[in-house]
């Protein structure tokens, strides 16, 4: 959910079309650098349900604009911060 989430917002490392596949069909993606193939690379799938820890799942930029998303931080002044 979060590839697609990025991908459409704007993130160019995979087409939206391809990332919404996928997930619906549970198919695993693997992310490879096209400048360097021979590293590994990424693998997309679901995760299982981590307990007690906060997770950056993703992180995208623009030069022009700016947007950020937190789940699962309670909704009171200051708490983010921390």
């Amino acid at each position: 959910e979060e590839m697609l989430e990025m991908a459409s917002l704007g993130a160019k490392v995979l087409q939206t079309r391809s990332v919404e596949m996928a997930y619906v069909h549970n198919v695993p993606l693997c992310v490879r650098s096209s400048f360097t193939p021979e590293v590994p690379g990424t693998i997309i799938c679901p995760e299982e349900e981590l307990m007690e820890q906060e997770v950056v799942t993703g992180v995208a930029y623009s030069r022009n604009e700016a947007q950020v998303t937190l789940r699962g931080v309670k909704d009171q002044p200051g708490v983010a911060a921390h």
